[in-house]
């Protein structure tokens, strides 16, 4: 059976991908970085629980979230929308609200797009921006030795999503932190400038399958392995409404997971903490040479193989055959 990892591998072996386009958050093309994401009824949302106008709003800062994740400077947005038979035009105007808002509050343009019909809704973003002063962080820049940080905390936007399907949404819905982490995550725009500016930051990717996920996918392209230093978030996580396994499981973040520079961490983290006072820096691992497996726990001591995983969108596996 094939996973996600094993698809995306075939994808560069089937089209000899030698450009390192695929596999990074964007696609870099001279001096502009292109990237697409989707939505999906069923899969990213459900219709009668989740607020149109939310969703458009969710639709335009997960995708940026990729230019964020390079230091990029977004300026086009695209959008392919398919509608569902019984769509009131209403809810299609409120989605378009959401998505216009947006576009004002980061200053991108919605430059053109592609209307369909089909049996559920679904939503497909393509972000075209542009390098920082020429250049990028990627996925493949990680270095032995480099500690791993995530900005804020992981999981609450996984919490919103249980709280939101279970009860619904409410005006007072949106007082609801984890709620609001769920529907109107923030493209961390100036954040990502931040760490390619500070040149101490190695590579970068944003965090939407949980930082589990999102790591081996930093170690995949960096060709490395990570050691998960538990005892210590658990120390972080101490006395927080939020527990490890949701902290290192849960998707929809659009967070920014990072590896620093060894010996340029207290440094960092001093120039961050006064330009970002509000940003809280979770120190996760450290990268080291490549083993026999992705991911490693120090616990107690103790280094061992870290098989938990986050959210994996072919984890039945697809039939090779």
């Amino acid at each position: 059976m094939l996973d996600e990892f094993s698809l995306i591998d075939f994808i560069k072996k089937e089209f000899e991908d030698k450009s390192g386009f695929i596999g990074d958050d964007c696609a870099i093309y001279g001096d502009f970085l292109i990237s697409l994401d989707q939505m999906v009824e069923g899969t990213h949302f459900i219709f009668s629980k989740f607020p149109p106008n939310y969703l458009g709003k969710k639709v335009v800062s997960s995708t940026l979230s990729d230019i964020a994740a390079m230091g990029g400077i977004p300026l086009l947005l695209f959008l392919g929308v398919v509608i569902k038979k019984d769509v009131p035009f209403k809810w299609f105007r409120k989605f378009l609200v959401g998505v216009k808002e947006e576009c004002i509050r980061y200053g991108i343009v919605l430059a053109g797009g592609d209307l369909s019909r089909g049996e559920n809704i679904s939503i497909t973003a393509t972000v075209i921006g542009k390098k920082n002063n020429g250049r990028v962080l990627l996925r493949s820049g990680a270095k032995i030795g480099d500690y791993i940080l995530a900005t804020h905390s992981g999981g609450f936007a996984c919490l919103g999503m249980k709280k939101l399907y279970e009860a619904g949404f409410v005006k007072s819905s949106f007082l609801d932190r984890d709620v609001r982490k769920f529907i109107q995550p923030d493209a961390l725009i100036d954040i990502g400038k931040f760490l390619l500016e500070s040149e101490v930051v190695n590579s970068c990717i944003d965090i939407s399958d949980g930082i589990l996920r999102d790591l081996k996918n930093l170690c995949r392209e960096s060709n490395l392995s990570a050691i998960l230093f538990l005892d210590e978030l658990d120390g972080l996580l101490k006395g927080k409404s939020i527990k490890r396994d949701i902290f290192l499981k849960g998707g929809e973040e659009y967070e920014l997971l990072f590896s620093v520079e060894r010996g340029q961490l207290e440094t960092f983290q001093r120039k961050f903490s006064k330009k970002f006072d509000n940003v809280e820096l979770f120190l996760i691992g450290e990268m080291i040479e490549r083993k026999d497996f992705y991911l490693y726990s120090l616990e107690k001591g103790d280094v061992k193989p870290f098989f938990e995983d986050g959210f994996d969108h072919f984890g039945g596996g697809i039939d090779e055959k």
